[in-house]
């Protein structure tokens, strides 16, 4: 990562308001339409990986995704950027898998499933170097109204949080919470990136 200097970045107001705020983070909760993606998902595909990747790819379009703020300091990450997910590993317990999303979806599904696979077996194996723009949790054991994340500076990314889809008649949809450091961006650039989410979502190609 690359050091800014708060006050020379398109951040300066931003950053003087809410970096001395007690709880800096804000969330905001969306009901996604994502029926285009299970039409691929009942051919095969995995809906999480998909999920990954077009939400990904949104952040990119979204230049403040590319900022975190560490210990009060404002940084630039550099390429490749990557979208986390949380994998179960053998022993019960979770881990942090980070993909890059500058590629295609064939690339990204491999290595989806290859660390996926990886964390399974041996958490401890894992160790990427991808500036992760935007972190991702799913719990699928029930359906979510939304979630509220906690506050660390150990995961200072932006971060999707969702639960199991529900099916109407016509349509699948699924409810998100997205939560940034408001320090990073503002609600503006949060709704530009649900925004866009939804757009990848719709033109999804395998």
């Amino acid at each position: 990562m690359k050091e800014l200097k708060p006050e020379d970045t398109s951040r300066a107001v931003g950053y003087s308001y809410f970096i001395d705020a007690p709880q800096p983070t804000v969330t905001l909760f969306k009901t996604m339409d994502i029926t285009p993606l299970m039409r691929f998902a009942r051919r095969g595909e995995r809906l999480n990986a998909m999920l990954c990747y077009t939400a990904g790819r949104a952040a990119l379009q979204v230049p403040e995704f590319r900022l975190r703020v560490e210990r009060r300091r404002l940084y630039e990450l550099e390429p490749p950027y990557a979208v986390s997910f949380v994998s179960p590993t053998r022993t019960g317990g979770v881990a942090i898998c980070a993909v890059p999303v500058d590629g295609d979806y064939a690339a990204f599904r491999q290595q989806y499933t290859e660390r996926g696979a990886a964390a399974y077996e041996d958490a401890s194996a894992l160790s990427y170097a991808e500036e992760v723009v935007l972190g991702t949790s799913a719990m699928v054991g029930t359906v979510l109204d939304g979630i509220v994340n906690l506050y660390s500076e150990a995961f200072c990314n932006p971060f999707l949080c969702w639960g199991r889809y529900e099916k109407h008649l016509f349509r699948t949809v699924l409810k998100v919470s997205f939560q940034f450091h408001h320090t990073q961006m503002d609600g503006a650039h949060a709704c530009r990136f649900l925004e866009a989410w939804q757009k990848e979502i719709s033109l999804f190609r395998s």
